[in-house]
């Protein structure tokens, strides 16, 4: 029996001239949560242990879910955005 072939996914990039630049980018619980780095203080330039410092604790006020261990940070240079997402789990 043949199996269908599949469709590739379609990604959709962040176009850098857009208004979405220097913000700070969550997923949780299902959501984007997004803000401005210098709401907190931070910059593209800044290390993740400050970014994770200074976002967990808006977060877990925010969600009552603590990201401390279990999110990891990117960052996008195009945007000078920084994203955090959950970590994967192996396994799963």
């Amino acid at each position: 029996m043949r199996r269908p072939a599949q469709v590739p996914a379609v990604v959709s990039l962040i176009d850098p001239d857009d208004n979405v630049r220097n913000k700070i980018l969550v997923t949780i619980n299902g959501q984007d949560w997004q803000k401005n780095l210098s709401d907190f203080g931070l910059t593209f330039d800044s290390s993740d242990r400050e970014i994770m410092e200074r976002i967990s604790s808006a977060v877990q006020e925010e969600f009552g879910q603590d990201i401390s261990d279990s999110y990891k940070i990117r960052k996008a240079t195009n945007t000078q955005n920084i994203y955090i997402i959950p970590a994967s789990t192996a396994g799963i």
